[in-house]
């Protein structure tokens, strides 16, 4: 994040903070649709 933190708000930290936890969540749920391939022993 650029800018001047003098302008910041509690409104806009939260409003920052739930787009990016709902980005995240996206980014698990689609993870976990992800076909599991055979797991491989290396040792």
């Amino acid at each position: 994040v650029v800018g001047d933190p003098t302008l910041a708000t509690a409104e806009k930290g939260k409003k920052i903070f739930d787009a990016v936890v709902a980005a995240l969540v996206e980014l698990v749920r689609e993870f976990r649709k992800r076909p599991r391939g055979e797991r491989v022993d290396w040792h």
